[in-house]
């Protein structure tokens, strides 16, 4: 976390990185799928954003929008993927179900461990304190101011991301994501063996609401959310997997409570 944050700060310090469309070269920021590129206005969704549109005839219903690149998953390996790739100018979304970003280790894992940790390094600390010649001694410990440290940390860097990546210009929806489709067919190669130049092939991820939640939500503002419904539809020509992990059992052995 600490060197991602390091990284991007000193390659984004300043003014965001505009965007433009890689196909028509539109400063205006990403046209809406099925747009004419010399009439596309996408001011009513903010500067870079891309606007909402019609889906297909099978989704009248669900709102569609378009981007560079779709990121599924708010860890440390899909925020780091977002903020460079919107460092390079490309229209990002970020999708995660969970109620803050960071995944497992901003929010339940590394950070969290990490605060604990500092904790007893303070006690070690004082308990050596003698061997410095200093006098001190510890005289107890207290669990619910220890705990408050411990979530005080957390909220404060996974608001430090959110800030972050809002001002990248990354969009952060809340909802569950899957990719569903395929618009096209990948581009085959000519004759002599180069590729050919045909556009990236598009690709819908849907996104649902969130298990818990009352509607997708949409935050191009760290920490305003906008609601959108029960689902929409974003198209992208590339989608990234960060999804995490979880501990799998062994055949005929489940977890037992504390005992793995």
């Amino acid at each position: 976390m600490t060197q991602t944050d390091e990284q991007t700060d000193e390659a984004g310090t300043g003014v965001t990185p505009s965007r433009t469309d890689s196909a028509e070269g539109n400063p205006r920021g990403p046209i809406p799928t099925g747009a004419d590129p010399s009439s596309a206005d996408v001011s009513t969704s903010g500067p870079n954003r891309p606007a909402t549109n019609p889906g297909d005839d099978d989704d009248r219903d669900t709102a569609t929008e378009r981007y560079d690149v779709v990121v599924i998953g708010a860890g440390p390996g899909g925020y780091s993927t977002a903020l460079r790739a919107a460092e390079l100018g490309l229209s990002v979304a970020l999708v995660d179900e969970g109620a803050t970003l960071g995944g497992t280790c901003l929010n339940r894992g590394c950070i969290p461990s990490k605060a604990i940790i500092t904790a007893t390094h303070a006690i070690g600390t004082i308990r050596r304190a003698a061997e410095m010649g200093i006098d001190a001694t510890l005289n107890g410990i207290d669990f619910g101011r220890l705990r408050s440290y411990r979530l005080q940390v957390v909220d404060t860097m996974t608001k430090g991301l959110a800030g972050l990546l809002a001002h990248r210009g990354v969009t952060v929806f809340r909802g569950r994501a899957g990719v569903v489709a395929d618009a096209g067919s990948a581009p085959e190669p000519a004759p002599d063996g180069r590729p050919k130049t045909d556009p990236v092939p598009e690709r819908k991820v849907r996104i649902e609401r969130a298990a818990g939640a009352d509607a997708v939500e949409r935050f191009v503002r760290a920490g305003v959310p906008e609601p959108l419904g029960d689902a929409i539809d974003l198209w992208t020509g590339a989608v990234v997997l960060a999804p995490g992990s979880a501990p799998r059992p062994l055949p005929g052995s489940p977890f037992g409570g504390a005992l793995i």
